[in-house]
């Protein structure tokens, strides 16, 4: 945050100015550090219409990468933890998480710990992050430990961006694809279909379905577009709630393509995440807990805390995994099962999430490589049907005008 102030040098010379700082106080030091006695300091207060609107922007996954990772840097310097969490805060670009950095360097100088200021903003934080600051703190060695969720968030990123861009492409042809449906069927068709019916005393029968589907959306249409624009808008409300994100997941676990894609994904993310927290040495058990949560879904929660439960009581984790193989298949728990015996578990773990992130980015270009053909089909059967139409139309046009 922004103060203006009012100070006197040593020779009792009059500075105005502004200075940026997390806290009254540090901008009265960051003042005294430059020979400067500050004698009026207050927060500088923007007009409205000056402030930049953050309420809405979220912090991105790129953005938490490069504090983590510039945090990390600084305590491994030597950066003492106020001071470079502040300087994190003044670095970032992300308008809220610069104001959530400030707030945690207000937090760790009034001696709360870092893990504990971290769980105040769950919403930017997630447990798994929380969870590895707290080992990090008990272990002395956070600078490390920052430097693995910086790491781990970067191959989420990096993954992410990769399964982004390889659906980009079919959005744009699906895109395209109903602009071009949305052209032909309410622009270009209709007005050739009403300049080929005023020559026409009886239009061939193609022609007379064009017709109809014409007078059908121009009396029905804005009626059907209002019905199905409520259905979506009433899907999506329902399907924010927390009873419909259930429900939504467990419906898209069930259907053939996305079912399978999604149990890929969450299996590439649960295996990194076991492997990331076992490596840094938290108790199999514990990590089961916090990649339960990190998961996101509840059905694979719910698993998750059962083998949690079964490894607490003695059984291996991959005879516990091996009870649960509606969500954990076999190769997943044959492959920790040999990360056992070699003891190796987090290599193997890390071994496992990296082929499902392959195996994941593999079906994704498959759906990319077999959509492209299937929309280009169905575009050229609907353009094809309603040339095929016109043309016969003025050819029987013009046959009927040549036997006249």
């Amino acid at each position: 945050m922004k103060f203006n102030y009012q100070a006197r040098t040593k020779e009792g010379e009059i500075r105005t100015g502004q200075i940026e700082a997390f806290s009254k106080e540090a901008a009265i030091a960051i003042l005294q550090k430059y020979g400067l006695y500050p004698t009026f300091i207050e927060e500088a207060k923007r007009p409205f219409y000056a402030r930049e609107i953050y309420l809405f922007r979220k912090v991105s996954l790129k953005d938490l990468v490069f504090a983590t990772r510039e945090l990390a840097i600084m305590f491994r310097s030597g950066v003492p933890f106020v001071e470079a969490i502040s300087s994190v805060a003044q670095e970032t670009q992300n308008l809220k998480l610069k104001e959530i950095f400030f707030e945690l360097a207000k937090e760790v100088k009034s001696g709360s710990s870092l893990s504990d200021a971290l769980a105040r903003y769950p919403e930017v934080f997630s447990s798994f992050y929380i969870s590895m600051v707290k080992i990090g703190e008990i272990s002395g060695q956070l600078p490390q430990v920052l430097e693995s969720i910086a790491e781990y968030l970067e191959r989420n990123y990096h993954f992410t961006s990769r399964i982004r861009g390889a659906l980009l492409y079919p959005t744009i042809v699906i895109f395209l694809v109903l602009v071009v449906v949305f052209l032909i069927f309410f622009i270009v068709g209709p007005k050739l279909v009403g300049l080929i019916a005023t020559m026409e005393k009886n239009p061939p029968f193609s022609l007379q379905i064009l017709l109809a589907i014409k007078e059908f959306f121009k009396n029905w249409g804005a009626l059907l577009f209002l019905f199905f624009s409520g259905i979506i808008v009433s899907l999506t409300v329902y399907f924010e709630t927390p009873t419909g994100k259930e429900e939504f997941k467990r419906i898209s676990l069930k259907l053939p393509f996305l079912g399978s894609f999604l149990k890929t994904a969450y299996l590439a993310r649960f295996g990194k995440t076991l492997a990331t927290l076992i490596s840094a040495g938290v108790p199999i058990a514990e990590a089961l807990e916090v990649g339960s949560d990190v998961i996101g879904e509840n059905i694979y929660k719910d698993a998750i805390l059962t083998v949690k439960e079964a490894v607490q009581a003695g059984e291996s984790l991959s005879n516990a995994l091996k009870k649960e193989q509606m969500l954990f298949p076999p190769f997943f728990w044959e492959m920790i099962a040999v990360g056992e015996k070699t003891g190796n578990l987090s290599k193997t773990l890390l071994s496992v999430s990296e082929f499902y992130e392959k195996e994941l980015e593999r079906k994704i270009e498959t759906f990319s490589t077999l959509v492209e053909p299937v929309l280009i089909i169905f575009v050229g059967i609907i353009v094809g049907l309603l040339v095929i139409t016109v043309f016969n139309a003025i050819y029987s046009s013009i046959s009927g005008w040549e036997g006249i």
